[in-house]
């Protein structure tokens, strides 16, 4: 062969957003994650199975104190260079961060850190609840050819992202906890699912102005508060980043657990504050909140 047929299968493949996918995979896995590519879990609108690009993991774990401290990444990935991505913002800054913190993906034990986080205000100086400036209300790709607009629902790209990055941390949080029933041990098991959106760069956010005319600014990371019924919360915070940021977001991140880990509250009070967590989710379905 020539290479001709080779090159226009990879030609073919970065039309598909393929090399967005395994850049996000080898960031991750640089950083000190398993990566599991092309991962399902089960869509909670329909019971039917669903695939998620990209699942990170990365944990610490102390067998002396009896506890863990696991951490996914549950990821989705868009390419579209020539459309930018584009969060919409209000460009206020937040009222209630710490409310932003409650709507983290967690287990009963995650819940619990993250309450006593916030009796101790130091919600706000954990990595893995921390916001990157104004948190946004939406997510669009910026159309700017003459087949301008948005169409928001179930067929835009967008929608389908942040759809399915929500519900795939929320499930594997869920099923982890369900697997827990009937078989608990004396293993305090902290787990948080993160939703990640990685996109193509440049990444943008938009506000209006004092004047009133639209502001945009070129970013690298941003936070959105996804509200759709169909995760099952009050509000889920989810990451979008540009590609260009893939390698120092997925090493903070993984800093961000170490130091949750070393920084672990008295571990009797996290041990109670858990079980009264777990016995009330037992009582409402097991759901993650």
């Amino acid at each position: 062969m020539d290479g001709r047929l080779e090159q226009r299968v990879v030609d073919w493949l970065t039309t598909q957003g393929y090399p967005l996918e395994f850049s996000a995979a080898a960031a991750f896995q640089e950083a000190g994650f398993s990566v599991t590519h092309a991962d399902y879990y089960v869509d909670p609108t329909d019971s039917g199975p669903r695939e998620i690009d990209l699942v990170a993991e990365f944990g610490e774990a102390d067998i002396d104190r009896l506890v863990m401290f696991r951490l996914n990444v549950a990821i989705e990935c868009k390419s579209s260079a020539s459309k930018p991505w584009v969060l919409l913002t209000s460009g206020r800054p937040l009222t209630r961060p710490w409310e932003l913190a409650r709507g983290r993906i967690t287990n009963s034990a995650g819940e619990a850190w993250i309450e006593l986080l916030m009796l101790s205000d130091g919600e706000a100086d954990n990595g893995l609840l921390a916001f990157a400036g104004p948190v946004a209300f939406g997510l669009v790709k910026a159309r700017l050819d003459r087949d301008a607009g948005n169409n928001p629902g179930r067929g835009d790209p967008a929608f389908q992202a942040l759809h399915a990055c929500v519900n795939a941390a929320t499930w594997l949080v869920r099923d982890l906890e369900d697997q827990s029933i009937g078989h608990e041990t004396n293993i305090l098991d902290i787990h948080v699912a993160l939703p990640l959106v990685v996109v193509s760069d440049p990444l943008l956010r938009c506000h209006m102005g004092a004047d009133h005319a639209l502001c945009v600014e070129r970013v690298v990371e941003g936070d959105l508060l996804w509200r759709h019924p169909a995760s099952g919360h009050r509000g889920t915070p989810v990451k979008v980043i540009a590609e260009s940021h893939l390698a120092a977001y997925a090493a903070g991140l993984k800093m961000a657990v170490v130091q949750a880990f070393r920084s672990l509250p008295k571990m009797d009070d996290l041990r109670a504050i858990t079980a009264n967590i777990h016995r009330e989710r037992a009582a409402r379905g097991h759901e993650p909140r």
